[in-house]
């Protein structure tokens, strides 16, 4: 403590750069968060930084969504950066953590329900060479077959229909559907 302020050494982290390198060491670990530092989310974000650790809250829907993930031998490492940004999170939001997270979190907020958080990865990209492309670009109009395929194939999770704007989203019809 100094002059009745207590020291941190969280910060805001504002350099795609910086936040590009640290995050891009574990891709499969951090997709989101790299996905994150594209254009469109960008201006959604905020990034708490502590060393290697960083940990993003994305605030570009209703209820804000906290993303902190760490390999399992640096788990200690977030919760300290998580424990130093908890007074400045909002007082209801989303959390996706690390096995071990929930217990940190949990001594300032109400953990409503923990599930196991799954991703799958391309981790052999010479086997695409052998796959033909196909699929057709979505839109702004594909919208409601989208997010009804959401809500059948994977309920219960997000989805922004902003993204269709892109251009970046591609689906795969099979007789009409």
């Amino acid at each position: 403590m100094v002059g009745g302020l207590i020291a941190v050494a969280v910060r805001a982290e504002h350099d795609r750069a910086v936040l590009a390198g640290l995050l891009g060491r574990d891709p499969v670990l951090h997709a989101y968060q790299l996905g994150d530092l594209d254009d469109f989310f960008w201006p959604y974000t905020s990034w708490f930084r502590r060393g290697d650790q960083v940990v993003l809250l994305y605030h570009g829907v209703e209820l804000p969504t906290l993303l902190a993930f760490a390999a399992p031998d640096r788990v200690p490492d977030l919760a300290g950066l998580l424990a130093e940004a908890a007074p400045v999170l909002p007082a209801r939001m989303w959390a996706h953590l690390s096995p071990g997270l929930e217990a940190v979190v949990g001594r300032w907020f109400v953990v409503s329900e923990a599930a196991a958080h799954h991703r799958m990865a391309l981790t052999d990209p010479g086997r695409l060479a052998a796959v033909p492309a196909v699929g057709e670009p979505l839109g702004p109009a594909d919208a409601a077959e989208l997010s009804g395929l959401y809500a059948v194939a994977y309920p219960g999770n997000w989805f922004d229909p902003r993204m269709l704007d892109t251009g970046q989203y591609v689906g795969v019809r099979e007789r009409g559907r």
